[in-house]
């Protein structure tokens, strides 16, 4: 699915976007924005400016927000919060990071969501009730750009098994994940994965696998499921 793009236009003094973009209204879980900055035209931007964004509600409808440059910002995931109200949210354009005594502001804008759907992506929830049978994950197929971090909760593994991923199609045995590791509250059979960067510009299906072994090394759980690669995010 194609983003919602909306420009963040710098004419020199002001940040504006096109009045249609004021709100937005998403109708799915799998939509996403993006927000961009641009400059008006005979205008150049500043080579140092910095783009921010902030939700009323912390992350508006989102599960993350990514700068993926000082001048462009990507939503991940969504809550499947449909609510009544919009979500407000501001802009900011830092200017020159040397002089940050000022930023140049606009908003509020607002986005509405209509989804009551919830989509996890960046973080994976994986959920065991039994061995016997196969594990739960939401969402199904983790969506992820190039540069996205995943976040990864696993719940239902006891505290003497070991866990492991494993890359089918990857010659490093992190796969698509430079670096990462894994924390675990111990009694809970909650485990958590975080700071996993995924360093694909793949799209489409990358393949991987969940393995569990009990305290003597023997297999009890065998899963592969897949990432949704979404190849680098736009540009």
């Amino acid at each position: 699915m194609l983003p919602t793009t909306i420009m963040v236009t710098f004419n020199g003094n002001e940040i504006t976007v096109a009045q249609e973009k004021s709100t937005i209204i998403l109708h799915s879980q799998d939509e996403w924005v993006v927000w961009q900055l641009v400059a008006a035209p005979g205008v150049t931007l500043p080579g140092n400016c910095f783009l921010m964004i902030r939700f009323a509600d912390p992350l508006g409808p989102f599960h993350a927000l990514r700068g993926v440059s000082s001048r462009q910002i990507l939503s991940s995931g969504n809550k499947g919060l449909a609510a009544t109200n919009n979500y407000p949210y501001f802009l900011y354009l830092l200017v020159d990071p040397e002089h940050p005594e000022q930023l140049v502001t606009a908003g509020p804008f607002f986005i509405e969501n209509q989804s009551p759907v919830p989509n996890s992506s960046p973080w994976l929830h994986i959920s065991i009730n039994s061995f016997e049978e196969p594990p739960v994950f939401h969402p199904a197929s983790l969506p992820l750009h190039e540069g996205d971090v995943a976040l990864v909760t696993i719940s239902g593994v006891p505290d003497d098994h070991l866990v492991g991923f494993w890359f089918p199609t990857d010659n490093s045995p992190q796969g698509p994940f430079p670096a990462y590791f894994m924390t675990r509250q111990s009694g809970t059979g909650i485990l958590r994965l975080n700071g996993a960067r995924f360093d694909s510009a793949m799209v489409g299906d990358v393949p991987y696998g969940l393995r569990i072994w009990d305290a003597a090394g023997h297999l009890v759980l065998r899963h592969d499921p897949t990432i949704d690669g979404l190849g680098r995010p736009p540009e």
